[in-house]
């Protein structure tokens, strides 16, 4: 909403693109006192995607690479939870009181997910079916998409709640065995 993605530039390369800083100001002067709970965040979870393995923090998004993963549908589980600023200070009525109905969408039509979300202080965990068969062919990519949760009480015009990115890279199968005849290494040779 406050930054201009740059004209043939990947947004793997780009993000969100460079920061209008007036546009920035200006929906924040709008959105002060409009926004309700702006002292919550978003965490956006996908324990299947834990970059450094089990008990490594799950990652903050869909990225699908390998030939296997690559090569049919899945569906990947992501959660979403509120995380309160000051937590441990927040009234536990506060937090049992807390309810957000989000409106899902997908930027792609290779990705989809349920159109609507009840969000309690405890998170909820969604389901994002992605078909990497319909994102790029065979050897291409990055193919980038998105899930948006917005609030459904919100203007229409207000910034995402929060996003997970999609990631799509399709590897090429290998075409022959590469074979390496045994070879024998000797110290100061």
């Amino acid at each position: 909403a406050s930054a201009t993605p740059l004209p043939g530039v990947p947004p793997t390369d780009q993000g969100r693109g460079l920061l209008a800083v007036d546009a920035a100001f200006d929906l924040l002067a709008d959105s002060a006192g409009a926004r309700q709970n702006a002292d919550v965040r978003y965490e956006v979870a996908v324990p299947s995607r834990s970059p450094g393995g089990p008990g490594a923090p799950p990652g903050r998004g869909i990225y699908l690479r390998e030939l296997a993963e690559t090569s049919a549908p899945a569906e990947v589980a992501v959660s979403v939870a509120p995380r309160f600023q000051n937590d441990a200070l927040v009234a536990a009525q506060a937090k049992a009181d807390f309810r957000r109905n989000v409106v899902l969408e997908s930027t792609a039509p290779w990705v989809t997910v349920g159109e609507k979300l009840v969000l309690t202080h405890a998170g909820k965990a969604l389901t994002v079916k992605v078909d990497p068969t319909q994102a790029c062919a065979v050897g291409r990519g990055p193919a980038t998409a998105q899930v948006v949760g917005r609030d459904a009480d919100a203007d229409p015009g207000a910034p995402p709640l929060f996003v997970v990115p999609v990631t799509v890279v399709r590897p090429s199968p290998p075409e022959e065995t590469v074979a390496f005849p045994a070879q024998t290494f000797e110290a100061g040779a």
